[in-house]
């Protein structure tokens, strides 16, 4: 399961730059929409339209959708290449689709996308009825991460909020993806705090949030269906 969020933007062209810098490699480039190719799972470029600009959605990607058994999925779009449609519990729409692309991996970068629900525990089971290893949960419950081909992060929201996705990275050399981000003519600065080092980056009018990650995570890619 290849992990793909997407990031709908005014800028996609400053999306493709930072890409770029990342050492990430393109899989499809163009003026509305481009894919690129992470150390793990992928990042998908749209062009703002019927989005917001500044939004994310999630999706994945999977060689055989006949062979995803899970109970929490239905059919979005029935034909020839069908569409999968996530049903869990307090979550934003998450699809499957069939795999798009051939497997291409490009720098150290990977997919942590940060998805916000009410409902992590009992959002655990969803994940890993597709396939997905949990990584770890936190003590308190309001904390877990699921891996594929990229990792989601999921973190109890504020109840007067809706359920999203926030688009975040993970890299074990933030100081060494500075430098590259740097010469490639941004401005990351790199943030302490309690749980660790983060790496943000300027884009357009949005930002790259790049978390920190042991170096031996990233060796490590769970490829399952």
């Amino acid at each position: 399961m290849i992990i793909r969020p997407i990031i709908h933007t005014a800028h996609p062209n400053a999306w493709k730059d930072f890409m770029l810098a990342c050492g990430a490699v393109p899989i499809v480039e163009g003026d509305s929409w481009s894919v690129y190719g992470l150390g793990r799972g992928r990042l998908g470029v749209e062009l703002a339209d019927h989005e917001p600009p500044g939004s994310v959605s999630l999706s994945s990607e999977s060689e055989r959708l006949d062979k995803v058994g899970s109970p929490y999925v239905r059919v979005a779009q029935p034909g020839d290449h069908p569409d999968l449609t996530v049903l869990g519990y307090d979550l934003p729409e998450l699809l499957i689709h069939n795999l798009e692309y051939e497997p291409v991996r490009g720098g150290k970068l990977s997919a942590t996308p940060l998805l916000l629900t009410t409902k992590v525990k009992d959002n655990i089971p969803v994940f890993e009825s597709l396939g997905m290893e949990v990584r770890m949960i936190g003590d308190s419950e309001n904390y877990a991460e699921v891996e594929g081909d990229g990792t989601i992060a999921l973190h109890v929201r504020d109840e007067n909020e809706a359920p999203r996705i926030d688009l975040s990275f993970g890299h074990p050399d933030l100081d060494e993806l500075a430098e590259h981000v740097r010469v490639a003519g941004f401005n990351p600065y790199i943030v302490t705090e309690d749980y660790g080092r983060s790496l943000r980056v300027p884009v357009g009018d949005e930002q790259a949030w790049v978390n920190e990650t042991p170096a031996d995570h990233e060796d490590h890619v769970a490829i399952t269906m």
